[in-house]
């Protein structure tokens, strides 16, 4: 992480906190944090592959894959050195770190390891592969946000087939949306098919929207419905 000029706060049991732009201006923060999501995760699959290979005979130990989720989100904060005298950390406080620790809680259920803010999003989605996912209200926010998912560099993101996977997941979530639920439905078939060409691993948020669909045709939704989904958990 401080490869890719982020600070490292502190570990919070089995999780870690970084932010850039602080103390230090630093124009290129979403960038350079998206990109040190990325490195995370190939560091993580390799360290995966190799112990996988290390403990493949061995007769005392058991192999166990090690997953992460990560949040990501840009925004206005307070940063500096916070708490008592005895004991502070220099730390950034405020509802874009909130926010940012209510994305990475997404990533499970959405089986989506990257999940990023709006502004974040907004930043790098003409540099690296992002799409939307889901317009959401997190745990203990009135306000609704749109939340989307990194899944790779610029190669993928200026492929022709990621171009066409995002167009059809735009088409899919304005579908579902407008209450066009057979419509909805096609176009997660064709995402699978793109899904498995551009070899993403997007089950289980398909998963999410077949089962929501399914829900929607049976018991449609009242009239005042926004098609917003409230998260249940942080």
């Amino acid at each position: 992480i401080l490869e890719r000029n982020g600070t490292i706060d502190k570990y919070m049991g089995d999780a870690i906190m970084a932010f850039w732009n602080a103390p230090f201006d630093f124009e290129h923060h979403a960038l350079e944090s998206s990109l040190a999501a990325i490195e995370m995760l190939e560091n993580i699959a390799a360290l995966n592959a190799e112990r996988k290979e290390q403990l493949k005979d061995s007769e005392t130990e058991t192999y166990h894959e090690i997953n992460v989720g990560i949040g990501i989100n840009t925004g206005l904060c307070v940063v500096g050195n916070m708490g008592s005298e005895n004991r502070f950390d220099y730390t950034a406080l405020g509802d874009t770190v909130n926010i940012a620790s209510r994305l990475e809680g997404q990533s499970k259920p959405y089986g989506l390891p990257i999940v990023i803010g709006p502004e974040t999003a907004s930043r790098i989605r003409d540099t690296l592969a992002v799409f939307e996912i889901d317009l959401i209200r997190v745990k203990g926010k009135n306000e609704p946000i749109r939340i989307y998912s990194l899944v790779g560099r610029q190669d993928l993101a200026q492929s022709e087939t990621f171009e066409e996977f995002r167009a059809v997941n735009s088409a899919m979530l304005a579908s579902y949306r407008g209450r066009e639920w057979n419509e909805a439905f096609d176009a997660l078939e064709t995402l699978e098919e793109l899904g498995e060409k551009l070899n993403l691993s997007i089950d289980e948020y398909l998963l999410i929207y077949e089962a929501r669909i399914t829900e929607f045709q049976s018991n449609p939704p009242g009239a005042n419905w926004d098609g917003v989904y409230v998260a249940a958990s942080k």
